[in-house]
């Protein structure tokens, strides 16, 4: 394919030259993961924090040199060069994250986070608290509150939301479209792959390929660098599911990142600094609103958890334990009579599912502290909803590249170099 020269081709070089030969430090599972879940699951207790790998400093020294001296390069006096220097100081950012993660050092990993991916939001926080305790008052709930168990769950759990005041806009929002009722009908790997490979060839990413391998989890995963979706070979969803889940990985993710490598603004390729909040909105309000996926969603359980930890409820920071207890009572209030048919355990597994993941390199002994990656999914969405209603003409050139289209510097670049 012919392509005009890029308006950043100098900077879009250098930049995509070091992201070719240094590979972003990235954070892993904790090495006693599996040795605390079973006491959890068992005891209810942790004995030890997460523990993790040690780390060679001179590996991570010359990656922060290479990008010191990058930064250094692009003009701090053009937006353009400013963008390209944010996005070195994101880097740097990561690769402070994997030291802290790898020294134990939970405060220096939150420094790390914050910058990443912002500080949570009062706001979003009472509209997560309001939708839990419209989620509370459900008649299924209530109805088995003369059980003991599921009563001191429901006290407790109420109890952490109470001092939260707002409107329900989550619950409004999602109800606002509501789809078909679900057919309930499961398929396996098979059907997942055929219908990927269809929705890559509708998109033309015809450089992408899916796969099906044997893996650790159950769901399926996306590699950006290799250009691949691995399907677990035990993979099973709801065709809603399946379907939601396609238009979030590759109407958006895959589809943004092969518009961005047609297009004349080569730092759409690497995100504009901060993108991945509005990148994920939009991917959550397609799976929501095209694809109908109504049901109470992870990403709002995973937000629910990093508040908790924050204080941002009840003004009182959380460690992972605690965080695991809380989550085992919200399990419950959430299904009272699968609790009344299969007892505790469930709870703590799903407990444990949510809980390890937000304390995902962190050692899960300091309150407060946490990875907040994941509430990107519930601000994204708020934030990009509202800027449908603001700037409803905006949606037109979501899949330009990465960016956030409620950004309005992000907007600003995008008008700046006539991309629509």
């Amino acid at each position: 394919m012919n392509r005009s020269v890029r308006h950043d081709e100098e900077y879009y070089g250098l930049f995509n030259e070091l992201v070719t030969r240094s590979k972003v430090v990235k954070l892993h599972a904790p090495k006693n993961r599996e040795e605390l879940k079973k006491e959890w699951m068992e005891k209810g207790s942790l004995s030890d924090i997460f523990r993790y790998n040690s780390f060679i400093p001179s590996v991570y020294d010359k990656k922060r040199e290479s990008l010191e001296a990058l930064k250094g390069i692009f003009d701090k006096n053009s937006l353009i060069g400013e963008m390209y220097r944010s996005l070195c100081d994101i880097r740097i950012s990561k690769i402070d994250a994997g030291i802290a993660m790898r020294s134990s050092n939970d405060e220096r990993l939150k420094q790390s986070f914050d910058f990443q991916y912002g500080v949570l939001d009062q706001k979003v926080a009472s509209i997560v608290a309001e939708y839990n305790k419209t989620f509370l008052s459900k008649k299924n709930l209530i109805s088995r509150l003369d059980d003991q168990e599921i009563k001191d769950a429901y006290d407790s759990v109420s109890q952490v939301f109470s001092g939260c005041n707002g409107t329900d806009t989550l619950t409004e929002i999602l109800e606002e479209q509501a789809g078909d009722k679900p057919t309930g009908k499961q398929v396996g790997s098979e059907y997942a792959l055929g219908l990927i490979e269809k929705s890559l060839r509708s998109i033309h990413a015809f450089e992408w390929r899916a796969v099906i391998e044997p893996y650790s989890t159950s769901w399926i995963r996306v590699n950006q660098s290799k250009k691949i979706i691995i399907i677990p070979s035990g993979f099973t969803a709801s065709e809603e599911r399946l379907e939601s889940l396609i238009l979030h990985e590759v109407h958006v993710h895959v589809r943004r990142s092969i518009q961005a490598q047609q297009g004349l603004l080569g730092i759409l390729e690497f995100g504009l600094p901060w993108y991945l909040k509005g990148e994920e909105g939009v991917a959550k309000y397609l799976e929501l609103f095209e694809a109908h996926h109504r049901k109470r969603g992870t990403f709002i359980d995973l937000a629910t958890g990093i508040l908790y930890v924050h204080g941002l409820f009840d003004g009182e920071q959380h460690n992972l334990l605690e965080t695991l207890g809380f989550y085992e009572n919200l399990w419950i209030c959430q299904n009272p009579r699968r609790f009344q048919e299969k007892g505790r355990a469930v709870a703590r597994v799903w407990a444990w599912s949510r809980a390890q993941r937000i304390f995902r390199a962190t050692t899960g002994m300091t309150k407060g502290v946490c990875n907040t990656k994941d509430f990107l999914y519930v601000q994204g969405f708020l934030d990009v909803y509202n800027s449908t209603l603001t700037h409803p003409q905006e949606s037109k050139r979501w899949f330009c590249g990465k960016y956030d289209p409620s950004n309005e510097m992000h907007r600003t670049i995008l008008d700046k170099y006539n991309i629509h």
